[in-house]
């Protein structure tokens, strides 16, 4: 299940403010591309089965992952890995506090 992402589904917590610019320092090559749209996907775990496992499926199966409960999931955006997060509830809908940010491409980094 694909859904678009709305403006107001990324926020910071009450009182936190964003930085004045956000992309400053931001690597140029990257700059260029920043309407792109990019599939972000929030994983809480991998496994791998057999195709006979999955096959075997059924309705109310539990399929056990190596995480414990209340550990961070990953969030990559096209497939890699750029931050972890923490599931939280908003409302009625989950959502993803972001814990750990891993470095992105900056002028100064080389």
């Amino acid at each position: 299940m694909h859904s678009e992402l709305e403006p107001n589904d990324i926020f910071l917590p009450a009182g936190e403010e964003p930085p004045v610019d956000e992309h400053e320092g931001l690597d140029p090559r990257i700059k260029r591309f920043l309407d792109v749209p990019i599939e972000v996907r929030i994983e809480l775990d991998r496994k791998k089965i057999t195709l006979a496992q999955a096959l075997s499926f059924r309705e109310k199966m539990v399929v056990q992952l190596d995480r414990s409960a209340g550990e961070n999931v990953d969030l990559l955006l096209d497939g890699l890995p750029v931050a972890n997060g923490e599931i939280i509830v908003i409302e009625d809908m989950m959502g993803v506090r972001l814990t750990d940010l891993h470095r992105l491409p900056r002028e100064d980094a080389e």
